[in-house]
């Protein structure tokens, strides 16, 4: 997460070597080494990891809206096929997926504690 932390800070970073804030090295396009600041660079890898859990959630949903909820939606001909009821159900759905981020935080990257809406069946 360093990488990302340091181009989030450095948009000049082109290229990145080292894995530790003690042994990195950062150059800019012309190949002249950027000079970075370690507190700034730790501050920020602190944020994107805190931020990261959310940022799961967030590619999660959007896989199951891939996946699941936008064959069925966008299929005018199966849309057509189903009940009312079973339209509101696939609607639900979509809008507690969309809902999520604002319904529910993260406390780790693995979701655990995470309740995803039943698909409908």
């Amino acid at each position: 997460m360093i990488h990302e932390a340091i181009r989030a800070l450095y948009n000049n970073a082109c290229s990145i070597d080292g894995n530790t804030i003690d042994d990195v090295q950062v150059w800019d396009e012309d190949r002249n080494e950027v000079t970075i600041n370690n507190d700034n660079v730790t501050a920020k890898v602190a944020e994107l990891v805190e931020a990261n859990p959310m940022k799961m959630l967030r590619i999660e949903r959007d896989r199951l809206l891939k996946q699941e909820v936008d064959p069925v939606i966008s299929n005018p001909l199966r849309w057509a096929s189903f009940s009312s009821d079973k339209q509101g159900e696939w609607t639900a759905y979509r809008t507690a997926l969309l809902d999520l981020p604002d319904n529910q935080t993260p406390d780790d990257d693995s979701l655990s504690n995470i309740t995803f809406p039943t698909k409908p069946s």
